[in-house]
């Protein structure tokens, strides 16, 4: 896990989602976000100070306020994820976390039946 950043990811839906796979995919990616940054191996545990860092679940950044860190770059990112998004449903979510590379890989494994 990279300490601090912007992890911003745009779902899409092709045309739109049934309500239970909308309810079902979100609960997933939040549940499997967190745990995307935990530390890897013993070694990468020893890299940094793991329980001094504030790990960032996955927020929508609609819901913005100032108790998050850089609101005012996260206004302007949703922004463009908004047009990016159009009239097509999906999921705007954020965090300021950033999971490294094999994270991620094991994050993007999120098969929803």
């Amino acid at each position: 896990m990279y300490d601090y950043g912007h992890f911003c990811w745009l779902i899409l839906a092709n045309g739109t989602w049934k309500a239970q796979y909308k309810e079902k995919l979100l609960k997933n990616v939040q549940s499997n976000f967190l745990s995307a940054l935990k530390p890897d191996s013993v070694e990468e545990s020893r890299q940094m100070s793991w329980d001094e860092n504030e790990l960032s679940p996955l927020f929508d950044p609609r819901e913005i306020g100032k108790s998050q860190r850089d609101y005012q770059i996260c206004s302007a990112i949703s922004t463009i994820f908004e047009e990016k998004r159009g009239t097509n449903e999906g999921f705007i979510l954020f965090s300021h976390n950033v999971p490294d590379a094999e994270s991620f890989k094991t994050f993007m494994d999120l098969t929803v039946h």
